[in-house]
């Protein structure tokens, strides 16, 4: 494989692949939110609550 030296913290390529791993490990996290939200909307869709945010104005 020829490596020449390991990656240190200091190392550009280092922190080149740590920022890119953070990246890809935020935009899974966000696919996953998004994927949670899309299913509670069906959830909600299905049983017919989706609207029930709506505060009804009682008279008395």
């Amino acid at each position: 494989m020829n490596i020449a030296c390991c990656w240190i913290p200091l190392d550009a390529e280092y922190k080149a692949a740590l920022k890119y791993m953070n990246k890809c490990w935020y935009q899974q996290a966000v696919e996953h939110l998004h994927q949670l939200v899309i299913q509670q909307l069906f959830k909600m869709h299905k049983m017919n609550i989706l609207q029930t945010g709506k505060v009804p104005i009682y008279s008395t």
